[in-house]
């Protein structure tokens, strides 16, 4: 049994937009920059902290 290593989506037409592998390359991206607005803000909250 393989893996499904594609991107789903829902919407049809923007589905029918995009190659699986744009859609990867565009998914990767965002799990980046979601990353990194995660550590902006823990870094944000950090020197919050620590000029009480």
């Amino acid at each position: 049994m393989s893996n499904f290593e594609g991107v789903v989506v829902h919407d049809q037409w923007l589905n029918s937009q995009f190659m699986q592998v744009e859609l990867r390359r565009l998914k990767s991206k965002v799990i980046v920059i979601m990353g990194m607005r995660v550590l902006i803000k823990k870094c944000m909250c950090h020197k919050t902290h620590s000029h009480s």
